[in-house]
């Protein structure tokens, strides 16, 4: 295993995770995305524990603070893609509640 292109390879992933994650709003093609990145994702783990396992620390030092900026970002949209998806769901729920007291109101007439 050579450092550099492991390292070229998971900064490219990281970064396309981070771009596909802007895309996660289209509602149409949500769930293929979503596995594309669960994929990639599992990618990224397995490069991390491959460099974990073959470079010592010291050799790693120098590429955490990049790869942490990298994954706080991609934490952070998927932090906000959950909470509007939360949003969408309650505002669905509430509709369905409307609706179900509207047809409970209807009965009772």
């Amino acid at each position: 295993m050579e450092l550099r292109s492991t390292i070229g390879r998971l900064r490219f992933l990281l970064t396309n995770l981070l771009h596909k994650l802007d895309s996660l709003n289209d509602e149409e093609y949500f769930f293929e995305k979503i596995g594309t990145v669960k994929k990639e994702i599992k990618e990224i783990e397995t490069l991390k524990n491959d460099l974990k396992e073959n470079f010592s620390k010291v050799e790693l030092e120098y590429i955490d603070s990049e790869f942490n900026f990298l994954a706080k970002q991609i934490q952070e949209k998927f932090d906000n893609i959950i909470s509007e998806k939360k949003r969408d769901i309650n505002l669905v729920s509430e509709q369905i509640k409307n609706l179900q007291n509207s047809k409970k109101l209807a009965v009772y007439r």
